[in-house]
């Protein structure tokens, strides 16, 4: 999995909570980037690939939307913490700092907002 995979997804959710699209540009400028590299060897199926991106990442910001409801701050501030530490590992990936296993990563986005509703209720906080 690839770093525009991880960006695209942590962007996605990262709007539908909190109408936040940076992530979501800096996504764009990147895959538009790559698609004028990539279609100069593999033509149009790099258009053809747009369509189930598009429409995966708009289903992740409907269901981000959709669960905005139920979270707090304190919730969103952590779900945005787990994806920085992703955002910093991809960074180190792409610079060849460390090569960190970033795809194994990426449930920790699903489970960080449940394992943080949990921890604020065990201590109140």
């Amino acid at each position: 999995m690839n770093h525009t995979v991880l960006t695209g997804i942590f962007g996605a959710m990262k709007e539908g909570m909190t109408g936040d699209a940076t992530i979501f540009i800096a996504k764009a400028l990147l895959d538009f980037c790559s698609a004028l590299i990539f279609a100069t060897e593999l033509g149009y199926a790099v258009a053809v690939i747009a369509v189930p991106q598009v429409a995966i990442q708009a289903l992740l910001v409907v269901g981000a939307t959709a669960i905005v409801p139920l979270t707090t701050s304190m919730l969103i501030a952590d779900f945005t913490a787990v994806g920085g530490l992703i955002m910093l590992a991809t960074g180190f990936r792409i610079c060849k700092i460390r090569e960190f296993s970033v795809a194994n990563m990426l449930p920790s986005l699903f489970v960080a907002m449940p394992l943080s509703a949990i921890w604020t209720r065990m201590f109140h906080l």
